[in-house]
């Protein structure tokens, strides 16, 4: 429960320092028009807390033509999705999230999310190795479910099909 209210309170400054950079990227790409942001097909959040998977993602979706920022857990992920859709309302256009995670699981995080208005509309696809993925993704509300491992195939589909047209 200590984990909900924080997360629904401000990040403690020294968390904003190590946000700032990816913050501030995702802002350049979504509002300043920076010569790179032409040719990027979207903005993605991914909230994964094992490194390996979140770089991986990152790197398949930047070859795509993608710009992903990664969160290690749902506490930051909140924090970066409320800090960059208050300066670029239509950034992220979408969330590929995990569910067992640190301080913040994707459970909470997405309970948090839909609870502020700012960032309730961003779509979530989850991402998990649960046997009951599919039910627990439609009681969160997801719009898509990634099952682990990752079917790149289907990563994609999903990926495209929300930023391609509306970011």
């Amino acid at each position: 429960m200590k984990q909900c209210a924080e997360a629904n309170q401000s990040i403690c400054s020294s968390q904003h320092s190590v946000m700032d950079e990816p913050v501030r990227a995702l802002i350049e790409l979504a509002v300043v028009g920076a010569t790179r942001a032409k040719d990027v097909l979207g903005n993605i959040l991914i909230v994964e807390d094992d490194r390996d998977t979140r770089d991986m993602l990152a790197a398949l979706l930047g070859t795509e033509g993608f710009y992903a920022i990664s969160a290690e857990d749902g506490l930051e992920a909140l924090h970066l999705l409320r800090s960059v859709r208050h300066r670029a309302p239509k950034t992220p256009c979408l969330v590929l999230l995990d569910l067992t995670m640190p301080r913040l699981s994707g459970k909470e995080f997405r309970r948090a999310q839909l609870g502020d208005p700012t960032v309730a509309n961003v779509p979530v696809a989850v991402m998990s190795g649960a046997v009951n993925l599919e039910e627990r993704a439609r009681a969160l509300g997801a719009v898509a479910t990634l099952a682990k491992p990752i079917d790149i195939d289907v990563l994609l589909d999903v990926v495209k099909r929300y930023c391609v047209a509306g970011c």
